[in-house]
């Protein structure tokens, strides 16, 4: 019966496979579905189109990452296709079912969930874990366990474990972000001031340049930036890029040997610069120079960490987002997809990170004439945000309506 199967044509064990699909027979018509695979050429639209029936197969099996596999087969075909392209239905479709595969992964595997457990044995990594808390959104717990990082530190009964002064300043400067997070930027400017001035305090009167008075500039910056001081914020990034340029110079220079990791660190957080800048000269309309700084952000992550890592994924974004912006919708939406697929397996599918996302491919698909599948992400994007964030007049909400 299997070797009569292999004489039909490809056409035949198409619409054999979609009946025996139809009737829930999943392993019989995943079989169909392979042997007429063999017979068309592997990179034609046909091939991905089955790759795409493949995977759907593969997903009511309940194997996952090879449905994912296929899927991702079918969108680099339909993307590269000159018939097709990334704007088209066939594109879409894959691309919607592997943020649907995406999230059932995430279900099965705990991917996307917090990394640590909250409770009374974590109060010695209290900062650690209270930046972890902003990470994932949850400003009241973030903001309960900052403040009491920085009660310890004021209780001279604290136990040895209190923390020190650059811990206390990493807090305030996390409350900042809190604070800008939330909307409160009068809040997150005394914050960021006040870790400044703490910062210059341990630096020393000699100490022009220290990782923690650089942070509490840039962390002002930006609240500068949302609060559309945006010609101040373009001279204060500026000026924390020259300072961290004076650094990696000291650093080249020195005598002493530097460690690989210094050096990354180093690198990464003049990512966070470029990034910085380029969201500034994107609100300024400056949208060349946005899309450099984002691109230059993007070589430096890549250079140093995983190519699916969350950090890749920002500058993924931030870069469609400015191509989009300049109009070069084509380019913008394989980067845009790409970080959706990050962001979503990182973040899970709630979190503000992952709705800018959606935002931004969204922009893309109406971009390239796919209004049909921009509605039900910007649906999606706005649920998000009307979930987390209680102001709908929020600068994080608004660029999303």
């Amino acid at each position: 019966m299997r070797f009569l199967l292999g004489l039909q044509s490809m056409q035949t064990l198409l619409n054999n496979g979609d009946d025996l699909y139809e009737r829930g027979q999943f392993s019989e018509a995943l079989h169909r579905y392979e042997l007429a695979l063999q017979k068309e050429d592997a990179h034609s639209s046909q091939a991905a189109r089955i790759q795409h029936k493949i995977g759907l197969t593969l997903s009511q099996l309940g194997d996952s990452f090879k449905s994912m596999n296929c899927f991702q087969v079918a969108l680099k075909i339909f993307q590269d296709s000159d018939d097709l392209g990334p704007g088209s239905q066939d594109a879409a479709e894959t691309t919607a079912q592997m943020i649907r595969i995406l999230d059932k992964i995430r279900l099965e595997s705990g991917v996307g969930e917090r990394k640590f457990v909250k409770g009374a044995e974590s109060t010695h990594v209290g900062v650690d874990v209270g930046m972890n808390l902003l990470e994932w959104a949850d400003y009241k717990e973030a903001e309960k366990t900052l403040k009491e990082c920085l009660a310890e530190n004021g209780n001279d009964d604290a136990k040895s474990s209190a923390v020190t002064e650059d811990e206390k300043v990493k807090a305030i400067c996390t409350l900042g972000k809190l604070s800008q997070a939330q909307g409160r930027y009068d809040e997150a400017k005394r914050l960021y001031l006040e870790a400044l001035k703490n910062a210059k305090q341990i630096a020393g009167p000699e100490s022009e340049i220290d990782e923690q008075i650089v942070e509490s500039i840039a962390g002002y910056a930006e609240i500068l930036r949302k609060s559309g001081d945006l010609w101040q914020a373009e001279a204060l990034h500026k000026k924390v890029r020259s300072m961290l340029l004076v650094l990696k110079d000291k650093m080249d220079d020195s005598d002493s040997v530097i460690s690989e990791e210094v050096s990354i660190e180093h690198d990464l957080r003049l990512a966070v610069s470029h990034t910085q800048l380029g969201c500034t000269y994107f609100e300024l309309r400056r949208y060349d120079s946005g899309l450099g700084e984002h691109q230059a952000a993007l070589q430096i992550r890549l250079r140093h960490v995983d190519g699916n890592d969350a950090l890749v994924s920002e500058s993924l974004n931030y870069t469609a987002e400015t191509l989009c912006a300049l109009k070069q919708y084509p380019k913008a939406l394989p980067l845009s997809m790409h970080a959706v697929a990050i962001r979503f397996r990182e973040f899970g599918p709630s979190h503000p990170a992952y709705a800018h996302s959606l935002c931004v491919l969204a922009r893309c698909y109406r971009g390239v004439g796919r209004s049909s599948a921009a509605g039900p992400l910007v649906d999606r994007c706005l649920d998000i945000c009307g979930a987390t964030f209680e102001d709908p007049l929020h600068a994080n909400f608004i660029p999303n309506l």
